[in-house]
């Protein structure tokens, strides 16, 4: 059993999730497998989400092994349009039930996905890469 105090000043936001699960739920990594990649591209983000206040639980595959899952919350108690950006082309996406069953088409343009969200709002995405 552990436990840790954040001392913060104002409202918590997404450095105090971002403390807690460094506690409660440590990060783990895997290496890539090797790739031909270009001169000088040692690294690249897999994937991003704006605003802040979306935060990404889960990154898997899919469970019939097309596509991959990503699963997200809001943590702040608002509403609006956040954007998902990948490192890869995308050739669809939809919004997803927690079932992984296909809800509603997402319109992929420029490796990138917008859609909407509500206050604490589960939000499951199926991505599709090219």
């Amino acid at each position: 059993f552990s436990y840790s105090l954040f001392p913060h000043s104002g409202k918590w936001g997404r450095e105090t999730i971002s403390q807690a699960y460094l506690i409660n739920d440590p990060i783990i990594a895997y290496e890539p497998h090797q790739t031909k990649r270009g001169a000088g591209e040692a690294s690249f983000q897999f994937l991003s989400v704006e605003p802040q206040s979306i935060v990404v639980e889960t990154i898997k595959q899919a469970e019939d092994g097309q596509g991959w899952v990503i699963r997200c919350y809001e943590t702040q108690r608002t509403r609006g349009k956040a954007v998902l950006k990948t490192g890869f082309p995308l050739s669809q996406a939809w919004m997803s039930d927690l079932m992984e069953n296909k809800v509603s088409d997402l319109d992929p343009k420029n490796n990138q996905v917008f859609f909407d969200f509500h206050p604490y709002q589960i939000i499951t995405i199926r991505l599709f890469p090219s």
